[in-house]
This record gives structure tokens, sequence and C-alpha cells, in this order.
């Protein structure tokens, strides 16, 4: 077999594939007896690898899904922000920790998440909280600016 071959080995209930010159693909991240066992048990197709860094389900490229794509969320979820004790980082602090940082806080800078990708429920739950929390900047700032047109209004009725 040439190299870049693939053996293909079918079992009871799975379809193994493992590199035909007996070393892994250059796309895993580790190159240690790799395998990719594509499998149903129960009618669920599950793909996973042996030998990878602490991976057991790897797909080197994108995955497509014509529904839904389900991933457990982390608990707590971001509703903590509306707990009248949160504590809500002034704008004018933000501001600050922005200029300083280049990201928001809690959130992984751009060099972090080059260097160690982003875990997706991790991610979804802290981009939740930055969204609660900009909720709740814009309903303050509405309350100023009601406050602001009554003001206006009482000094053009003088």
């Amino acid at each position: 077999m040439e190299n870049g071959s693939l053996l293909i080995t079918k079992s009871a209930q799975s379809i193994k594939i493992n590199p035909a010159n007996g070393t892994g693909p250059t796309e895993f991240p580790n190159t240690e007896a790799q395998s990719v066992d594509i499998g149903s048990s129960t009618g669920v197709i599950s793909f996973w690898t042996t030998g990878g860094v602490g991976y057991n389900k790897l797909i080197c490229g994108s995955i497509w899904a014509r529904d839904d794509i389900h991933v457990e969320g982390p608990d707590p979820w971001g509703d903590y922000v509306f707990d009248a004790n949160y504590d809500l980082m002034p704008l004018d602090e933000l501001e600050i920790f922005i200029e300083e940082n280049k990201h928001l806080p809690e959130i992984p800078s751009a060099s972090e998440i080059v260097e160690n990708g982003i875990k997706l429920a991790e991610m979804d739950a802290k981009q939740m909280v930055k969204i609660e929390e900009l909720t709740l900047y814009v309903i303050e700032q509405q309350k100023q600016i009601i406050e602001m047109q009554k003001s206006i209004d009482k000094l053009n009725n003088k």
C-alpha cells in the first residue's frame, strides 16, 4: 500500500479506519496509534479517535448540520447577571479595561483563542453574560434618558 492509503475494517457495530502505513494523519493532534471508528450501537453515529491528546471525538474540518447541534450547557448559566446583588462593572471601568486589554472582561483574548481554541458551551455562556450585561446597561441608559427628557420638559415649561 502506498503512503496516505487507508485500511478500513468492519466489525458488528462499527467501521474502523486506520492509516495503512501505521502512522496517523497529520491532521490529528497526535500521531500515536491513531484510528477513527465510526460506529452505532444505538442508531446514533459517533466518531472517535484513539491516541489523541485528550480527545475522544475528533473531526478534522467543518461540521455541517441541517437542523441543530446540541451542546450541553454549563452551570451556572448567565441569568445570575439579573440578580439584585450582581456587581455590574461601571461603564467607565469597562472602557479602561477594554483600552488596556483589547478584549472584554471574562472573555479570552484573540491570542488566547488562537492558542487554546474555545469550548463552545463555555463561550456561549460567557457571551450570554455579556448580552445580559449589555441589556442592563441599555435599561439604565433608558432610565437616564427619561429623566433627562423630564428635566428638559420642565425647563421648557417655565
